[in-house]
């Protein structure tokens, strides 16, 4: 008899005590980070204000890459702010690599989108009504977050 034993991988970043003491660190990682999210959510609601713009397939593959950086930008904060925590490295703290990996596969794929939706209106001008259809476009963003689903989960199964 074996049991389901399922594994979760997640990592947790350790840093000698010279980091943690220091204020210089913490503030340009306050700073970096506060400068990340003000931008990607300044775009993403630019984008959704700007009815032009929300139309266009272009600006709508960069608010969901721009929702992707968002949600990757808060992983790796995580895990800087585990750099910064006095206590003891404990569940709480750690990261699930899945997540990291989903992030990373759906910005992947939908850069990969993106460049092709360019490469359709430079190449072939007249196919580019045919990929500017709206379930075209969510069907591409679909498949952008499923594929990093995916790919999350196959790579840790293996």
């Amino acid at each position: 008899d074996q049991e389901n034993q399922t594994t979760s991988v997640t990592f947790i970043l350790l840093a000698s005590q010279n980091i943690r003491t220091s204020s210089a660190p913490v503030l340009l990682f306050l700073t970096t980070f506060s400068v990340t999210v003000l931008g990607n959510l300044g775009m993403i609601a630019i984008i959704r204000v700007n009815t032009q713009l929300r139309n266009t397939p272009m600006y709508f593959f960069l608010a969901h890459l721009t929702f992707v950086d968002f949600c990757y930008s808060t992983a790796v904060t995580k895990l800087l702010e585990n750099l910064l925590v006095k206590t003891e490295p404990s569940p709480s703290q750690a990261v699930s690599c899945s997540s990291c990996t989903t992030c990373v596969v759906t910005e992947t794929y939908t850069l990969a989108v993106m460049a092709y939706d360019r490469f359709v209106a430079v190449c072939d001008p007249l196919r580019c009504t045919v990929f500017h259809v709206p379930q075209t476009v969510l069907h591409f963003s679909g498949a952008s977050y499923s594929w990093g689903l995916i790919c999350s989960t196959r790579l840790l199964t293996i």
